[in-house]
């Protein structure tokens, strides 16, 4: 019997503790705007979208990441934009949208190549990966 109540009250806390990471998160927001922290800003979107896709909230992440990649990019903060659009990436590929993968993946292998990245091979065997996962996938008839 306690197993059964364990891994429910444990999936419960998690999800509470989610809950409570997106709502600091998102009193932050206008802070972070009202002091005019764009990059801040960003990062905080990211997060947010981080937390929605670990609870399996894939259409509110997917709003997150959108709307950080841009500001991202605004700020030129180059590495953060890479992890934006790995975690887009990620979130295609979960989806089945391999091409919007695989270009998603394209902008993370470029990126890391700009910023040196310590991730830049990892992140190659990834796009390889999905690649490889896009070239077997049946076409549509």
């Amino acid at each position: 019997m306690a197993m059964t109540i364990r891994p429910a009250s444990t999936i419960r806390f998690i999800s509470f503790q989610a809950t409570n990471t997106i709502g600091y998160y998102e009193r932050a927001l206008p802070i972070r705007q009202e002091v005019g922290d764009r990059a801040g800003l960003a990062t905080t979107l990211t997060n947010i979208g981080a937390v929605y896709n670990g609870l399996g909230q894939r259409t509110e992440a997917l709003a997150y990441y959108e709307r950080a990649l841009p500001i991202r990019q605004e700020v030129g903060d180059r590495v953060g934009e890479s992890v934006t659009w790995y975690n887009l990436a990620m979130l295609y590929r979960e989806q089945g949208r391999l091409p919007e993968a695989v270009a998603a993946l394209r902008q993370v292998v470029a990126l890391d190549e700009q910023v040196h990245s310590l991730d830049l091979e990892a992140d190659r065997a990834t796009l390889a990966q999905v690649e490889a996962e896009l070239g077997s996938k049946p076409p549509c008839l």
